[in-house]
């Protein structure tokens, strides 16, 4: 059971920035090595998270940290909608993400 546990979590990671540098440092490296690293690696964040978990809520309710969670992720979300919309508004009026303008200028919402 703890098999298909594993297998089930590495498949939900393998778009995670880690496993995509897993699987780099691997068609270079050793793979036997570079699995076990990767493996203690997993298992010592898989550790600290439970640790950290535990002090946290020996000090507060499951339901504030509930609370404290949601506002976190509404906080990331709202982040990445402004960058989208940015972005989007730079498309629109023929600025191009990421191009460098002709002239120098301060930075600004239209190019």
């Amino acid at each position: 059971m703890a098999a298909i546990r594993s297998l089930s979590q590495t498949a939900k990671t393998m778009g995670d920035k880690s496993q995509i540098a897993v699987a780099g440092m691997a068609s270079t490296l050793p793979v036997i090595s570079i699995w076990i690293r990767a493996t203690l690696a997993l298992i010592t964040t898989s550790a600290l998270g439970v640790v950290a978990g535990r002090k946290l809520l020996k000090r507060i309710p499951l339901h504030r940290l509930h609370q404290i969670s949601g506002i976190f992720f509404l906080n990331l979300a709202a982040f990445a909608l402004t960058k989208v919309f940015l972005a989007l508004h730079m498309i629109g009026s023929g600025c191009h993400y990421g191009a460098i303008p002709q002239e120098p200028q301060p930075f600004l919402l239209s190019c």
